[in-house]
């Protein structure tokens, strides 16, 4: 069935050039009419979608997610490490005597405060059955 589909698909694509061609040569304007008329038309659907259908749960997902990355961009520009310095600081720890904390040296470790949560759809479940 596939097969024979091809050539009415070809004569199809055929007919519409010539159709369009035909249309360029003796009525210029009023083509040019036509394709106005589908770019509104194609403008009004996409304000509906965006606008009317979208749901509001969705651009909140989508100004959260924004956030987060600019506030990742944002902490990635500003605390970029040089080369050859260690990630981790090393504190020294206070002691009674300047022997005991010069030898003695803690590394403190780094929380990934850099990670931002986004809420998500947490109560649907998809209902699948297992076979």
């Amino acid at each position: 069935m596939r097969r024979s589909a091809k050539p009415i698909v070809y004569v199809l694509i055929t007919l519409g050039i010539f159709g369009l061609l035909a249309s360029v040569i003796t009525h210029p304007a009023q083509l040019m009419r036509q394709l106005l008329y589908m770019g509104i038309f194609a403008g009004i659907i996409y304000v509906l979608y965006r606008f009317v259908f979208r749901s509001p749960q969705s651009t909140t997902q989508d100004r959260q997610y924004l956030r987060a990355v600019k506030q990742s961009k944002h902490r990635s520009k500003t605390k970029s490490p040089a080369k050859g310095k260690p990630s981790a600081r090393i504190h020294s720890v206070s002691g009674s005597s300047k022997g005991q904390s010069s030898s003695k040296t803690l590394k403190k470790k780094r929380s990934n405060t850099h990670l931002t949560v986004i809420e998500g759809k947490k109560g649907k479940k998809k209902n699948r059955a297992f076979f």
